[in-house]
């Protein structure tokens, strides 16, 4: 967890717009396969 946290605060702090954007896409993503429950079931 303290990994992810790590690379979240790095990838926060990318002055890419585009990079943030992507970024950004992947949480979403992330959070949809969360609540489908294929991730953490």
């Amino acid at each position: 967890m303290h990994n992810c946290a790590a690379a979240f605060g790095c990838l926060w702090s990318v002055n890419s717009i585009a990079e943030q954007q992507l970024f950004v896409f992947f949480l979403k993503y992330l959070a949809k396969e969360l609540q489908h429950g294929k991730i953490c079931s």
